[in-house]
């Protein structure tokens, strides 16, 4: 499902404020409310209300094809419908976040511990210290 609990969003929203990032890989975009949300609290908060005045690169990541819509093509300066796993090293650039809602859970613990230390090379150092944001669900389900 290209969705995740509604619970995290405040405190990855005011994490990411306080970070104030120029980079960020969102891991497992799904529908894409983490790059409407960025957009709107980094972006549009600082008065840069256009595409043309949004200075922070966001990239995504989504391994379901299926799951493309106009807000990657609106919000994302660039999408990988891809497997994380497979396209970590030849990423484009460093990031000073990266994010994984509701992602990592899926995978077994030596994977998981395994994409973290490929995505630890693709980060930046400075002027924004690297942070990873991730959110494992412990409530109930979404309702479907």
């Amino acid at each position: 499902m290209p969705s995740s609990h509604p619970a995290a969003i405040p405190e990855i929203m005011y994490a990411l404020q306080a970070l104030r990032p120029r980079a960020v890989l969102d891991v497992g975009a799904g529908f894409g409310k983490y790059g409407v949300l960025i957009r709107e609290y980094l972006e549009v908060t600082q008065n840069r209300l256009t595409k043309e005045e949004w200075q922070l690169v966001l990239h995504g990541v989504e391994v379901f094809p299926n799951y493309k819509n106009p807000i990657h093509e609106y919000c994302y300066d660039r999408m990988f419908f891809a497997d994380i796993n497979e396209i970590a090293e030849s990423l484009p650039m460093a990031y000073d976040v990266i994010l994984m809602v509701d992602v990592i859970e899926r995978m077994t613990k030596e994977d998981g511990r395994a994409l973290l230390r490929r995505l630890l090379k693709k980060t930046k150092k400075s002027p924004c210290p690297f942070h990873s944001l991730f959110t494992i669900p412990t409530r109930a389900p979404l309702r479907q």
